[in-house]
């Protein structure tokens, strides 16, 4: 669970309780990898969730012909350097901010109580190393999609991100500048003011 492109970053490891025992360098093993740009059978994607142990950064710099069709991204983000060079969150968030996203939340953090101290549970410390974070759509440009890129932003506002009045927002512009009437319709089932 803890493979990795990047080396472990064994100082910073063995500071925490519980860390370094899980990210143990075992074996190395030369791998091929591939860009998502460079498999041609993915022509698109409306949603991204990765995590990849510190090469997330790098897998969205070769990701430049899919990016700026993508709606949602759900990536881990580490705050230090769990890995020998890895980037970190400030780098991707960086990258995905210049690519035409926001960041909009973070879901869940990883933490680790420093040694020697010994709490009954080692995953309640204060320092949080990694997080996913999730990225979305620039919402200041979202006249710029069109209505079925609305609709699917919507869906996985709902469905994935959970970020309801995010979801408001969208179906108020996917609205005003296609005509329907989505809004209504959603305030009613989220307030339950129809049956569902």
């Amino acid at each position: 669970m803890t493979g990795s492109l990047f080396e472990p970053n064994d100082l910073l490891l063995t500071k925490f309780q519980n860390l370094a025992e899980v990210v143990t360098l075992v074996d190395t093993h030369p791998v091929e990898t591939k860009t998502i740009d460079s498999i041609a059978e993915i022509e698109a994607a409306d949603l991204i969730k990765i995590d990849v142990q510190g090469a997330e950064l790098m897998i969205f710099e070769n990701a430049q012909r899919i990016l700026p069709n993508t709606l949602v991204i759900q990536t881990e983000v580490e705050f230090v350097e769990l890995y020998k060079n890895q980037p970190l969150f400030a780098d991707v968030d960086r990258f995905l901010r210049s690519q035409g996203f926001q960041f909009h939340k973070f879901w869940g953090f990883g933490s680790r109580t420093f040694k020697p101290l010994m709490l009954q549970n080692p995953y309640l410390g204060h320092q949080y190393l990694w997080s996913d974070a999730v990225y979305v759509k620039d919402w200041m440009k979202l006249e710029e999609l069109s209505p079925l890129q609305l609709t699917k932003y919507a869906i996985l506002a709902h469905e994935v991100v959970r970020s309801y009045d995010l979801v408001h927002l969208i179906l108020s512009t996917l609205d005003r500048t296609s005509g329907s009437s989505y809004l209504t319709k959603y305030e009613d089932r989220l307030f339950n003011r129809v049956p569902t």
